[in-house]
């Protein structure tokens, strides 16, 4: 908007204006349990409905919000082993995309959601009482599914292990 008078009186020659914003409302909920011994469960859900103030076009979805996301996470500990099964369902949403050649101009996408699964596992022993090592491996994206992240195609299947060394 230009040049405005700073609002905080400051003696800055150029400051902030508030402009009508946006407005979000939605659920979030979730449920644990402890089915059995060295077994956790949770699952969660959320909806979300956001909008955006445009001007000349009034409230617009908000980008890269989806409406639903939900998550189940299973925990399963036997002595000194650990495997983690976690699955998570975006939803679609909005996003912009912009492209390099002039003038710059922005798409507005709409991305399909997907489901991404990741187990891991680790085992952890006791070197002495001190120093602990724990082995853990696993991967990401158990299905592969093909997903966007700021536009950019994410990877398929990811593993992942290593060693830690833990000093009491």
């Amino acid at each position: 908007k230009g040049f405005i008078i700073d609002p905080l009186g400051l003696g800055r020659f150029s400051g902030y204006v508030n402009q009508p914003g946006g407005i979000s409302r939605g659920i979030e909920t979730y449920v644990e349990a402890a089915p059995w011994r060295g077994g956790d469960w949770r699952a969660s859900y959320t909806y979300t409905n956001s909008d955006r103030f445009v001007p000349a076009r009034g409230m617009q979805p908000e980008y890269v919000i989806p409406k639903h996301l939900f998550g189940m996470t299973l925990n399963q500990r036997y002595r000194s082993f650990l495997v983690s099964f976690d699955l998570n369902h975006t939803g679609a949403y909005l996003a912009p995309v912009f492209e390099n050649d002039f003038p710059f101009r922005t798409a507005e996408l709409t991305f399909p959601g997907y489901t991404k699964a990741d187990l891991f596992g680790s085992y952890e022993r006791a070197m002495s009482e001190r120093v602990v090592i724990t082995f853990f491996g696993g991967a990401e994206n158990l299905f592969a599914a093909k997903y966007f992240e700021n536009g950019f195609r994410a990877p398929g299947i990811v593993g992942r292990g290593g060693i830690n060394f833990r000093f009491r």
